[in-house]
């Protein structure tokens, strides 16, 4: 073992870790500048026990800790394999490449081996960089850099737990369901890079409809979303209500299943069909909304509120108590006597 190396990095490792955690806040902000969605950025400091074991096998190949190009590590996971170049390319132009240690795994891979599809940077910063005063203590550090999709660390997370790194290492009668399997991930990727592209086109679609002409659009999570976004009397109605009650209005995606579900049970059906409802009622939702939402404590209203108050109004046409408690239970609420009551007071007061 090289003692002066490892002395060396019991010196350095603060450094070290203080330099893997600013990579990480300056890629984050990469990511986010560019558009880059991520289902994880991490980083971690080489531990001592794993030094110790790469100064062992590697006993004459360092003389120096900064020859060990991996003693910081960034890991950036993507939910889709066609992420990874995008993010190699932000990373290549970002950082200085070392390109005699970086490893693109992918194309070291024989199609006909098993293993996972990984890309290696091995970075140092530039010197423009280099010359702020937040950066310039990291002079002469190098990092790894790991790019994988979601599927390729599954592959690399299970294989570690496994305990098996080579071909050479896996029984003879095993390798065949290493294979399989390896496919079965890569063709996961693929058919996840399908769906995402093909409800991309979808949405476009849907705007261009929902825009023009409504009649024929059902109504789902996506075209609900893109009409809450594009519709002037839902947007005109959301407004009304919120300065009645000097609230603010929150974007709330995890409210538009259930919202999709509410309307349904309602009975609608297309998106052309809450349109009429809204432009026709548009003055007893925003007075049915008034009423009960100025006693409420919270004054953030979901964008949805104007649906939600829609459903109300046209329970309230039916003047019954019961089939509102209904609707409110089958949306997984308990049902309440005294607010459906006040709510079909306020209708009826509104319709005199």
């Amino acid at each position: 073992m090289n003692n002066k190396i490892y002395e060396q990095y019991l010196r350095e490792k603060d450094i070290y870790t203080i330099f893997g955690e600013k990579i990480k806040i300056l890629v984050k902000d990469l990511m986010d500048i560019n558009g880059i969605n991520y289902q994880s950025i991490t980083y971690r400091t080489k531990d001592e026990k794993s030094l110790l074991n790469k100064l062992e096998r590697k006993k004459y190949k360092y003389k120096d800790l900064k020859e060990i190009t991996d003693i910081s590590g960034i890991r950036i996971i993507t939910y889709y394999s066609d992420s990874v170049d995008k993010v190699a390319k932000i990373i290549s132009e970002q950082f200085e490449v070392d390109t005699e240690n970086t490893i693109d795994k992918r194309k070291a891979l024989d199609p006909d081996r098993f293993g996972y599809l990984s890309l290696h940077y091995v970075v140092s910063l530039k010197n423009n960089r280099l010359n702020l005063p937040e950066y310039n203590m990291f002079k002469d550090l190098k990092l790894e850099i790991q790019i994988r999709s979601i599927s390729q660390h599954t592959w690399a997370e299970i294989e570690h737990d496994l305990g098996y790194k080579s071909e050479i290492g896996v029984p003879k009668g095993i390798r065949r369901d290493f294979y399989r399997l390896a496919g079965l991930l890569e063709l996961v990727d693929k058919e996840f890079i399908e769906i995402r592209d093909k409800l991309e086109s979808y949405k476009k679609d849907l705007e261009i409809k929902i825009r023009e002409d409504k009649e024929d659009v059902l109504i789902d999570e996506v075209s609900l979303t893109l009409y809450i976004d594009f519709s002037k009397n839902i947007k005109k109605l959301n407004e009304k209500i919120y300065e009645s009650i000097n609230g603010t209005f929150i974007s709330t995606s995890d409210l538009i299943e259930s919202t999709v579900k509410e309307l349904k049970w309602i009975g609608f059906q297309t998106i052309k069909d809450i349109d009429i409802e809204i432009e026709k009622n548009k003055e007893g939702i925003y007075n049915l909304a008034k009423n009960i939402l100025k006693d409420s404590e919270s004054k953030q209203i979901s964008t949805e509120v104007s649906l939600l108050y829609l459903c109300y109004y046209k329970l309230c046409e039916s003047d019954s108590i019961d089939k509102l408690n209904k609707f409110i239970k089958e949306n997984g609420f308990e049902p309440n006597y005294d607010f459906s009551k006040k709510l079909i007071s306020i209708y009826k007061e509104f319709k005199k």
